[in-house]
């Protein structure tokens, strides 16, 4: 740990020394610019308007242009052909190799079960449209997107069944790695090798169900934009899922069109950015004492002790992960079942906890196969009576196992379902109990009638 102590203050001292000759510069090591594409509907034709879109994109529109760089465009309730027009002047720019561009969609979303198709809804969209006419469907605006002349591109959906968009290919490569403890050369040598390859990335607010006007998916992103990328300034697509997977519906990630296994979109904190600040503050060798006390500690008080001290410190964002980690492996540990392990290994599947939640899953449900605890099958849902009151108590478990739960004082519950296993036995005196046949959905509401 001193060691790594020593090279953090070498390479700050060597940075601070090279920001103090520049006034305050970064070198110019990218030439690419960043831009920003947003398509945000808040008032429909044919559709119920909505209250939220333009003013969410707009929020992140101003994080990514003071914070990141981004050159960015807003687009308001526009029609369908006015959507694909401003896509087509896209098509139109130059692009250096190194250049990166966001589109994101904030509106309606609509699926065609019959037909398996996902859609945005346009301005002009119809409350009915067998055929999708008026709709842009999701497949179609990824190839569309794919097309165009820029080597990185990010698309994220905002919408109802957004998650429709992904036909299951997942993402391929191993992600991309964050630079360690360096110096700031180290932070330019990754970035200039993180986007050396095509990236064709998608994130999506919810798989194919509903999401809400009030957006979680937007409010985690700007949580992961403010974090402002900790020690290095800079945050890849894996950290940002991370911040993005807390919210609710959980969003999906895949890739689309001719993406690179192991290609990245960074966000890169620009000229004012956290490192230079601290460089230049005055408090190097204090920030950097503190941080290593914490490290050594390696506790959540001591990282909370670190943040108290030094809210802007140049740590700050290794310290936020920290702090979020070990609260939900606290609130795990303090539950102690089944399925809080395995909501803390969903949400921190490489944490430092991971190892030893796997073997608490273990003790407590021998039955439970490694491979199901890697890659649980999670059903979760609401029981209720014939009047839609919540039943408190009510057995769950999975027929021909032993695995079995309760719910809560809200009907709520969650099972891990057994490999081999595909039906829920929903029990409770005085009502009739009820078999579940479960399809490929992980969500079933159940309402049990008395006998």
């Amino acid at each position: 740990m001193k060691r790594i102590f020593f090279l953090v203050l070498l390479g700050i001292v060597f940075y601070n020394n090279g920001l103090r000759a520049e006034r305050g510069m970064l070198p110019p090591f990218r030439s690419g610019k960043d831009f920003a594409l947003f398509f945000a509907n808040n008032d429909y034709d044919y559709w119920v308007d909505l209250a939220n879109p333009i003013a969410d994109v707009e929020a992140i529109a101003h994080d990514l242009r003071d914070l990141y760089g981004f050159e960015t465009e807003i687009v308001q309730n526009a029609e369908k052909r006015a959507i694909l027009d401003k896509i087509e002047a896209y098509r139109r720019k130059t692009y250096d190799e190194d250049a990166q561009l966001l589109v994101f969609f904030s509106g309606h979303g609509e699926f065609n079960e019959s037909a398996r198709q996902g859609f945005f809804v346009p301005k002009g969209g119809l409350l009915q449209d067998e055929y999708g006419e008026s709709f842009i469907e999701y497949e179609f605006l990824k190839r569309r997107l794919a097309s165009l002349p820029c080597n990185h591109i990010l698309l994220m959906l905002d919408a109802c069944f957004s998650g429709t968009a992904d036909e299951g290919i997942a993402m391929r490569g191993e992600p991309g790695r964050r630079p360690g403890v360096n110096a700031a050369s180290e932070r330019m040598r990754y970035i200039s090798s993180a986007l050396q390859y095509k990236s064709r990335i998608m994130l999506t607010s919810g798989a194919k169900e509903r999401t809400p006007d009030k957006s979680q998916f937007v409010a985690k992103f700007l949580e992961a934009l403010r974090a402002r990328g900790g020690h290095f300034g800079l945050i890849n697509t894996p950290e940002l899922f991370g911040y993005l997977t807390t919210a609710v519906p959980k969003p999906m990630v895949s890739s689309f069109g001719d993406n690179v296994p192991g290609a990245e979109f960074l966000f890169v904190l620009q000229g004012d950015s956290l490192m230079e600040e601290v460089a230049l503050s005055g408090n190097i060798e204090k920030d950097l004492a503190a941080w290593s006390v914490a490290l050594d500690s390696n506790t959540l008080d001591a990282y909370r002790v670190y943040m108290s001290r030094f809210p802007n410190g140049a740590f700050r964002g290794q310290a936020q992960d920290f702090i979020r980690e070990g609260v939900a492996w606290q609130a795990a540990a303090d539950t102690n079942t089944v399925i809080s392990y395995l909501n803390y290994l969903q949400q921190f599947g490489k944490g430092q906890h991971a190892v030893e939640a796997g073997k608490r899953i273990l003790v407590l449900d021998p039955t439970l196969k490694r491979d199901e605890v890697e890659k649980p099958r999670i059903i979760k849902g609401v029981v209720t009576d014939t009047k839609g009151e919540a039943l408190i108590g009510v057995l769950v478990s999975a027929v021909g196992a032993s695995t079995v739960t309760m719910t809560d004082i809200f009907g709520c519950y969650q099972i891990v379902m057994p490999r081999g296993s595909n039906k829920l036995r929903f029990s409770l005196k005085k009502y009739r109990d009820q078999e579940i046949e479960m399809g490929v959905s992980n969500a079933t509401d159940v309402v049990l009638s008395k006998k």
